[in-house]
């Protein structure tokens, strides 16, 4: 996708055919134009390419178009990292970049500047880096997928201001550390539904005690890392773990390395034993050899 495509979508210059069936339609297949009675103008409003093979870059003059509500770019081909003149679309609604796999580099901590995000899905991509604490002034986002990533570092506490999220993914990544006591903030005020993914990653638990006082509102879904003791929904009911479940695994799971480190020290135990009888045996076989010696002579 060369930049070039886009230098005709910025809000002068777009043309756009009105029909009373379809209200009005752009001169590019999959974009749409809103009128800016502002600027008595019409202007792309949506973009909604998802699933087309294109290749290449987000070119960066995106940032442009003013008024642009929608940009879904969502399983193509895209690379290369999020261009930070993006953040200059205060218009922007949704975004959905999910599915291009070679998408790449750290979270943009300028798409701080997006007022009006409700829903960004940024999943299924290659994004490094940690968690952007100057999210939080994304006072409207309502949904946040960034699960299937390579995401690092901590669980932000201070996105406890996201009040208004409703589904918050951040499994499948390489996160660390604990699940934020200040997290439950996100719906104690307002008492709303919180879907809230974060298995697969390297958390530790114990869930904090606080989560208890939250559990009609959030649904924590906290299951362990490949290679740690593994919760089976089908054995124990449908529907996500609640906190003191998710105790009960984690106290399991402390019971079954300690086990194992009892279990180690015991082999070493027993090679040390092995090791001070085989030095017995040889410093009686030396005794024995040198009485025999004196005895010949």
């Amino acid at each position: 996708m060369a930049s070039g495509e886009f230098l005709a979508w910025n809000g002068e210059q777009t043309e756009c055919v009105w029909s009373n069936d379809k209200g009005c339609s752009c001169s590019w297949e999959g974009v749409f134009c809103k009128f800016d009675s502002s600027k008595q103008t019409w202007r792309v409003a949506h973009i909604k390419m998802g699933n087309r093979k294109l290749g290449g870059y987000i070119p960066p003059r995106l940032g442009e178009l003013q008024g642009l509500e929608t940009l879904d770019l969502a399983y193509n081909r895209l690379q290369g990292s999020l261009p930070k003149e993006l953040s200059a679309l205060e218009n922007l609604k949704t975004v959905y970049l999910h599915n291009n796999q070679h998408l790449q580099g750290p979270l943009p901590h300028v798409f701080s500047e997006l007022h009006n995000l409700g829903d960004m899905n940024l999943s299924g991509n290659s994004f490094t880096g940690s968690l952007p604490p100057q999210w939080t002034s994304l006072s409207k986002l309502s949904a946040l997928d960034l699960s299937h990533n390579q995401l690092t570092g901590t669980l932000t506490p201070q996105w406890s201001q996201l009040t208004a999220l409703e589904r918050l993914k951040l499994d499948n990544n390489l996160l660390i550390g604990t699940l934020p006591v200040e997290w439950t903030r996100m719906v104690s005020g307002t008492h709303q539904k919180l879907e809230l993914n974060v298995y697969d990653n390297m958390l530790l638990g114990p869930v904090p005690d606080s989560f208890d006082e939250v559990t009609a509102w959030v649904k924590v879904n906290f299951y362990p890392q490949e290679g740690q003791i593994r919760f089976d929904p089908s054995k124990a009911g449908k529907g996500p773990l609640s906190p003191g479940a998710l105790r009960g695994l984690a106290q399991h799971s402390r019971l079954v390395i300690w086990l194992s480190s009892l279990a180690a020290l015991l082999v070493l135990s027993a090679c040390w034993m092995v090791f001070v009888r085989r030095m017995k045996r040889s410093a009686r076989r030396r005794r024995f050899l040198q009485n025999s010696d004196s005895l010949t002579s």
